[in-house]
């Protein structure tokens, strides 16, 4: 079995491994504050419910004071309220209650509105990441290139020969004969070209995708050249 060489790399980054780097190290910033940002809007969520239900409660306490009327305003007077709020008190909770719910949804949906720009930038940061992943393997991987182009388009040609010396007997051969002929001639030359995805699956591809995979994290990872 064959075993693919991985290249050494040099002591001294090339530029496109040193902007690769750069990449990584935005993205990994960008991913962070995601992270961060997103656990403070969650918070907030919370924070957000918790006011909603201390003003529910607030105006719960509001609605049977005034149900009470003036007898909790002369009980109020003649101390008799036994450890109960004022009316006055019981207002201004009311107030602090409503104050407290529109802070928290206010900073609930800053968070959120932060949390999309910084999503937003995670996504471009990914993005250069995959360019610099290029960048990398166009200025490292030509030499490769070229040499399984050349060696393509020889097996190329050869396994033209061989469809046409099959075409041939198949023309010369009895009909049961040709079959095996006219099944192989009619089925797709390369179906791992079929789609992208079929032709990752390649065992060629192999250590290509994981070398790749790796540089996407690490800007070091040699490439199987």
């Amino acid at each position: 079995m064959a075993v693919t060489q991985l290249r050494s790399l040099p002591s001294r980054r090339s530029a496109e491994r040193q902007a690769l780097a750069e990449a990584i190290e935005r993205r990994t910033a960008a991913l962070d504050a995601v992270k961060r940002i997103n656990q403070a809007h969650e918070e907030s969520t919370e924070v957000a419910y918790r006011a909603s239900q201390a003003l529910k409660v607030a105006e719960a306490a509001f609605v049977e004071a005034q149900a009470d009327g003036d007898a909790h305003l002369a009980a109020a007077v003649l101390g008799e309220l036994d450890g109960r709020p004022s009316a006055a008190d019981i207002e201004a909770a009311v107030t602090q209650a409503a104050n407290d719910l529109s802070i928290a949804r206010r900073t609930r949906d800053a968070l959120a509105q932060r949390a999309q720009r910084e999503a937003t930038e995670a996504e471009g940061a990914e993005r250069q990441v995959e360019e610099a992943v290029r960048a990398v393997l166009a200025s490292e991987a030509s030499v490769t290139i070229d040499a399984t182009l050349r060696e393509a388009a020889a097996l190329q040609d050869q396994l033209g020969a061989k469809r046409a010396l099959l075409s041939f007997l198949r023309s010369s051969c009895s009909s049961v004969a040709a079959m095996p002929i006219r099944a192989f001639l009619e089925a797709s030359q390369y179906p791992y070209e079929e789609t992208i995805n079929k032709a990752r699956q390649h065992p060629a591809c192999q250590p290509w995708a994981d070398a790749l995979k790796a540089l996407g994290s690490d800007a070091d990872t040699p490439l199987p050249i």
